[in-house]
């Protein structure tokens, strides 16, 4: 077999590329959607403990230590949703500029309006607006971010009101109990730590993608 024979051409990337970042595209709601299962599970759940602490006479520390407990685990869920999809749109992103690249290659003759430069570009007006049917400027990958960031914002939320609510009933009790104030530290370097440590990229950073 001669050399150029086992040469791959640009044709036989772009392919490669696109059918990659198709790949790419359809794993992301398939991700979404199993995640969305988990994170669904959270708010009946959720939903049981504000109703006892309602109705409880003194326990009211007790469920709200449980509640700050569900709502941790939340927010670890909501900050690996935000990092699935940043993630995946990563990588997508990824082969859509190798796609550009190759596009630029003489040999293919593909004419610029039918590149992957100019497919964003429409020939009709869009309409962004949320009470109209057309079609509007949106990114389908941002507002699946979107959601891990709106879910995220409010388990936080939640987070707050509950640990104020240990911190109240807490000052209210008679007498100290050493077994709260250990889960009332616990709690607080816990979701300091999830925080700080995600921000930081230190969960599942990953070795291919790199910086410019």
């Amino acid at each position: 077999m001669s050399n150029e024979q086992t040469k791959v051409s640009h044709k036989e990337l772009r392919e490669t590329f696109y059918r990659l970042r198709d790949f790419e595209i359809s794993n992301l709601w398939q991700r979404s959607v199993f995640l969305s299962a988990l994170l669904v599970l959270f708010f009946p759940a959720y939903g049981v403990l504000v109703s006892k602490l309602l109705e409880s006479a003194g326990k009211h520390i007790v469920y709200h230590e449980i509640c700050c407990a569900l709502a941790l685990c939340a927010i670890i869920f909501s900050i690996i949703w935000i990092m699935m999809a940043k993630g995946s749109k990563a990588w997508f992103e990824v082969y859509e500029q190798k796609i550009c690249e190759i596009e630029d290659e003489e040999d293919l003759g593909i004419k610029g309006e039918y590149s992957m430069h100019n497919m964003g570009k429409v020939p009709w007006s869009l309409d962004s607006r949320l009470l109209s049917g057309k079609a509007g400027r949106y990114s389908v990958s941002k507002l699946n971010i979107l959601i891990g960031q709106f879910l995220f914002i409010l388990w936080v939320i939640i987070f707050i009101i509950h640990y104020i609510g240990i911190i109240t009933s807490f000052l209210n009790m008679h007498g100290s109990c050493v077994l709260h104030r250990i889960i009332l530290a616990v709690l607080l370097i816990s979701v300091i730590l999830v925080i700080v440590t995600a921000s930081k990229n230190m969960w599942a950073k990953s070795g291919c993608l790199q910086k410019p």
